[in-house]
């Protein structure tokens, strides 16, 4: 029996008895000492058991009741899953010790083993499961590559460009650790993620920073702009809203409650910043698929509360603000875009209209074709008749030399891009130049500027001689029909026209130069 009992087969509370005793009496105290720990076959399993529960206590469980700010939305959503992965482990261990402990003392105790061994086995396949999700998580805080963030030579300045990705929060403040300055940030970005932006908006609402968007904002990039108690837009930029996307491969139930944790705090800054029912309703209603793109203009008599700056960094007028964001939406760029704008700084009451109508075509998805022509020969028509006379003459000065360009027959399609001909191919680098020129023109014009003054007698000695020149090529054996000329005879006349006009006095040279353009 002792050595049984030495060997750990029985207990130290087993009860024994021996002839000439009187009561039975336990092994331990019999032998007045403890018997040796049993070493239980599953010790391995109560050891690993309380492993996974500590890691998964400290861990998952403690930040998520402690930190839970500090976690990415997804695993905050689990709070559930998490608690009850920590308490099946408890269980577990608990169920473990107990049947260790029995079995040590009587042998036996196999339901508490199994339910333990269960409960291990329960818990450990949930942790798996987490941290794979943990893992998918990551995967996607990460799939797209960070915005960089460049800061001027003052500190005081950064431009922000890409996605709002997993390290975007990190980066941001060790930038503002390097720029303890910092006043204001350029921003171009199609979003990202919703955590990261709304921890950066606070940081933003908190330091009062100036966030303007000069091209486009999309998605959790809105959180940023709309946080900035000084918020900017030039005159070209849009937003874009549409409704949340969950974060990685997740059950929709997990991905709907981390939504829900953000859409709170983000309806909170959009509301703060003027948003409109209306503009909630898009971002609400347009799919994560899809982008619903918000313009300045539209923004303004939404009544959110901006400061819209253009090029110059002046505020623009109505008729700027209307054209710029037609421009935007039919992708306007360069010099066509500079030309227009131009046009409605000079001309903002014929400018307002033409864009109104552009746009209603741009709404109800007609042909732009009638509507911009109709804008670009009213347009050339005023630059010809407003723009000041040096400003005019430097414009004919480049004409004369394209036109010199397409009659010297290297390139004949020159003169196709010059005289608008139907036929051929206009080269494509003489539209840009020409197009330069007209805006240069246009850019010359000052706002509500006087029609040029026109004397009659110039007026008519210029009228003179052209009709003098045309009837002298009609002698060579051009057609009668100006439409019958070829596009070459077309091309050197005009080049004839504006070199005789240049030859006069400036003031006889504008006068010439604008009746040939039609102006009257």
């Amino acid at each position: 029996m002792r050595k049984a009992f030495d060997k750990g087969q029985h207990g130290v509370t087993t009860m024994s008895w021996k002839p000439g005793e009187a009561r039975w009496t336990s092994l331990g105290a019999r032998w007045e000492r403890k018997a040796r720990p049993t070493r239980h076959p599953w010790g391995w399993a109560a050891g690993a058991g309380a492993g996974v529960v500590a890691f998964m206590a400290i861990g998952v469980g403690v930040p998520s009741a402690v930190f839970a700010d500090a976690l990415p939305t997804p695993l905050r959503s689990m709070g559930a899953q998490i608690a009850l992965i920590v308490v099946a482990g408890v269980l577990a261990v608990a169920l473990l010790a107990v049947a260790m402990r029995r079995a040590a003392e009587r042998g036996g105790m196999r339901l508490p083993l199994a339910v333990g061994v269960l409960l291990f086995v329960a818990t450990s396949l949930m942790s798996a499961g987490l941290m794979r999700q943990r893992a998918k998580v990551d995967r996607a805080r990460h799939e797209n590559e960070n915005a960089s963030m460049v800061l001027n030579a003052a500190g005081d300045v950064v431009q922000i460009k890409g996605y709002i990705a997993g390290d975007f929060a990190r980066d941001f403040n060790a930038l503002l650790a390097r720029a303890p300055h910092l006043a204001t940030i350029e921003i171009d970005s199609p979003g990202g993620l919703v955590d990261d932006a709304l921890k950066v908006a606070a940081v933003i609402q908190s330091r009062d920073l100036r966030v303007r968007v000069d091209r486009e904002c999309a998605s959790a990039c809105v959180l940023l702009w709309a946080a900035s108690p000084t918020r900017e837009m030039g005159i070209s930029g849009a937003i874009g809203l549409h409704q949340a996307r969950g974060s990685g491969d997740m059950p929709k139930e997990w991905q709907d409650a981390g939504l829900a944790l953000t859409e709170a705090p983000s309806q909170a800054i959009l509301k703060g910043a003027g948003f409109s029912e209306a503009l909630l309703a898009k971002r609400s209603t347009t799919s994560p698929d899809s982008m619903e793109w918000i313009g300045a203009v539209e923004l303004v008599d939404e009544g959110v509360a901006l400061r819209v700056v253009n090029d110059a960094g002046a505020t623009p007028g109505r008729a700027e603000l209307v054209m710029a964001d037609m421009l935007r939406r039919d992708g306007a760029e360069g010099d066509a875009r500079r030309l227009y704008l131009a046009y409605a700084v000079a001309s903002p009451g014929p400018a307002l209209r033409h864009a109104q109508a552009l746009r209603a075509a741009q709404r109800e998805g007609r042909s732009l074709a009638p509507a911009s022509d109709a804008m670009n020969t009213e347009a050339r028509a005023f630059a010809m008749s407003h723009a000041p006379d040096d400003a005019l003459l430097r414009w004919a000065t480049q004409m004369l030399g394209l036109y010199g360009e397409g009659i010297d027959g290297r390139n004949p399609n020159v003169c196709v891009a010059l005289v608008d001909a139907a036929q051929g191919t206009p080269d494509p680098d003489t539209k840009r130049r020409r197009l330069e020129a007209l805006a240069d023109l246009m850019a010359a014009i000052p706002a509500n500027a006087p029609r040029a003054s026109f004397d009659a007698n110039m007026a008519r000695d210029a009228d003179i001689a052209i009709r003098t020149e045309f009837s002298a090529r009609m002698r060579q054996g051009h057609p009668e029909s100006w439409r019958d000329w070829t596009t070459p005879q077309q091309c050197a006349f005009v080049q004839r026209l504006y070199s005789m006009a240049l030859a006069q006095p400036p003031d006889k040279a504008a006068t010439a130069i604008r009746v040939i353009e039609g102006v009257q």
